[in-house]
């Protein structure tokens, strides 16, 4: 990302935080537990729109395709797991009505010091049950300003990937390099940008920017598109990125795209 543009400061005597925006700085800054990533603040999509909990509002119009409902960083790619929705019939089912309106969560990489929560402990008894797991992932985002600077201490979303947008994000199995949406999914957009980008070795260049995406260093458009079942008569939203900034963070040489 672009470093931010110098300015003059003078003393001033700071605001306290609240404790809402202390638990936030704490986490943030690893000095405070995130237990789960339901404690982050979420970016939700609804139709066409992004929204945040500060009532921010991401629309991208398709009949103007240059203009994206928002540029964003990476913090972190998805984090993938197949997860559950335990209504009042399935937690009855299961004899644990406290966890009726829950998530059940098997994480594919689980990390082990993650918090288990009591709905991810009976994943298991789910699948006895017969109910299947839907594959999702967890990216966690800043909003990018409009003048391309980023502070450093803007919040961090978490932004909840259904099945057709995390394939739209890393393909699948049976298509790796395309989307759901797309001819190419980000992954594959990506590791073609690093090489467009790049006088060195072409597979070099795609495993430094696929490292500078687990560290945080690549910046996206974001753009919300349809998928569609025609046999079924439906359509809905996938969440679509496209990569326009690599950073290197091992030499620290940025990899900016055109009109940047």
């Amino acid at each position: 990302m672009a470093p931010p543009k110098a300015t003059k400061t003078s003393v001033q005597v700071a605001k306290t935080l609240t404790p809402e925006e202390l638990t936030q700085l704490l986490q943030r800054n690893g000095w405070a537990e995130k237990g789960s990533s339901d404690a982050m603040p979420r970016i939700k999509l609804d139709g066409n729109m992004l929204t945040t909990p500060e009532g921010g509002m991401y629309v991208y119009n398709p009949a103007k395709p240059n203009i994206p409902a928002l540029t964003v960083r990476i913090v972190s790619p998805p984090e993938e797991y197949y997860a559950i929705w335990i209504d009042a019939g399935v937690a009855q089912s299961i004899g644990r009505t406290d966890l009726d309106g829950t998530f059940s969560k098997q994480y594919i990489n689980p990390d082990p010091d993650r918090r288990v929560w009591p709905s991810d402990e009976v994943y298991d008894d789910l699948r006895r049950a017969g109910h299947k797991g839907a594959w999702k992932g967890d990216i966690l985002l800043q909003i990018i300003p409009e003048d391309g600077q980023l502070k450093g201490d803007e919040t961090i979303y978490v932004f909840t990937l259904s099945t057709t947008s995390l394939i739209e994000f890393k393909g699948s199995s049976r298509a790796p390099l395309e989307g759901s949406v797309s001819a190419e999914n980000f992954i594959t957009k990506l590791s073609n940008f690093a090489q467009e980008h790049s006088a060195g070795d072409a597979g070099q260049a795609v495993m430094d920017a696929l490292e500078s995406l687990t560290l945080g260093g690549v910046a996206a458009e974001v753009r919300i598109l349809r998928a569609e079942n025609k046999e079924l008569g439906r359509t809905w939203p996938v969440v679509v990125f496209d990569p326009i900034h690599v950073e290197d963070m091992v030499n620290n040489v940025p990899q900016i795209g055109d009109g940047e």
